[in-house]
């Protein structure tokens, strides 16, 4: 994103895959920063959130955190 340096061009996360890539949920969301603007949730299995293995008190917090900043 930084290197496409255009002030369109932002960050969209997804937990789905998220869970999947990221060692840490939390820190991807926080260093994201203020270029996030969408995050689209969706269950391991995409399925029902709290049904699978995202971590999702993680998520909450870093998104809380952030709006704190």
């Amino acid at each position: 994103m930084r290197e496409i340096d255009l002030p369109s061009v932002k960050i969209h996360l997804d937990t789905f895959h998220m869970n999947i890539e990221e060692k840490n949920v939390y820190d991807a969301i926080v260093l994201a920063g203020e270029d996030l603007v969408y995050v689209d949730t969706s269950e391991s299995d995409r399925g029902t959130p709290g049904k699978g293995q995202v971590h999702w008190a993680e998520v909450a917090r870093a998104l809380k955190d952030m709006a704190l900043h």
